[in-house]
């Protein structure tokens, strides 16, 4: 098997059909960002107008209704007073904003996983470049900072 995948032309083709499937189902980074985005910023406000009445679906803006996890209403016409339904019931779900963070919060790395051990820094070495003299007295002085010259 590892050896088809050190084949030029095997790799060719399967990151060719790799990228006509990004193509077809539009799964990019900047999709589940921008998706993560609408969620996290949804104002509710946005689904009633001036007077407090629900929008139809078609004067929402794209944000607000890619933030919509779901909408039911319910309208039954008749046996109500002056001609108004006897039953108006609208349910509007929308993402859950907690669940949205943490998934943002995943994707920029703002939290290690429970899992991880926690990683000591690493040592850093530091090359310096003395002329053999400089060298010399540092060493004889051994705080290694040079002479102040006066």
């Amino acid at each position: 098997m590892g050896r088809l995948f050190a084949n030029v032309s095997v790799s060719a083709y399967l990151e060719q059909r790799e990228q006509k499937i990004r193509e077809k189902y539009r799964l990019t980074t900047d999709d589940v960002i921008k998706s993560l985005s609408q969620a996290l910023h949804f104002d509710p406000r946005k689904l009633y107008d001036e007077n407090g009445r629900l929008k139809k679906i078609t004067e929402l803006d794209e944000d607000t209704i890619a933030a919509l996890a779901g909408l039911e209403i319910t309208e039954v016409i008749g046996g109500g007073e002056n001609g108004k339904p006897a039953i108006c019931t609208k349910k509007v779900k929308w993402l859950d904003k907690n669940t949205v963070r943490e998934q943002a919060m995943k994707h920029l790395g703002m939290f290690a996983k429970d899992k991880d051990p926690i990683q000591p820094p690493q040592k850093l070495d530091v090359n310096v470049k003395l002329s053999p003299s400089e060298a010399y007295l540092r060493m004889l002085r051994r705080d290694g900072k040079p002479k102040k010259k006066a």
